[in-house]
């Protein structure tokens, strides 16, 4: 019995209670802040064509520019270039004078955790033969 007086003396007198749910609440509150550490990084990016026909051409794009927001670890898009993201619109169904909407794929070019998305998701273009 004299023992387990003693650690309850112990803990009593060196406050061990209070100090041990201090240090939980603290490592708690660290993983917190490492996983929801997400920044985003807009970046615009060139759309380019492919796939079109060599008897045709781009007669009108609704623009040539795109915004992609990536969003993801900051350990894991600080190195995101815009020399990394390819935005290719794929016109190898394109019609002679018929404005269509094209969908955009994006090619990266690294391997991590993140999220993109695209502003304009689709261009609207016109070719002439």
């Amino acid at each position: 019995m004299k023992k387990d007086y003693d650690i309850k003396r112990i803990i009593k007198e060196k406050k061990l209670i209070p100090k041990t749910v201090c240090l939980l609440l603290a490592i708690i509150l660290w993983f917190y802040v490492s996983i929801k550490n997400i920044n985003e990084i807009t970046i615009k990016l060139p759309v380019t064509a492919q796939g079109l026909n060599e008897d045709y051409v781009i007669s009108s794009i609704s623009s040539k520019i795109i915004t992609a927001k990536i969003s993801g670890h900051k350990d894991e898009i600080k190195n995101i270039k815009k020399n990394n993201i390819k935005t290719i619109v794929d016109l190898s169904t394109a019609e002679i004078g018929n404005y269509k909407i094209y969908p955009i794929e994006c090619k990266i070019d690294f391997e991590n955790k993140y999220e993109i998305t695209l502003n304009p998701e689709k261009k609207e273009i016109s070719s002439a033969g």
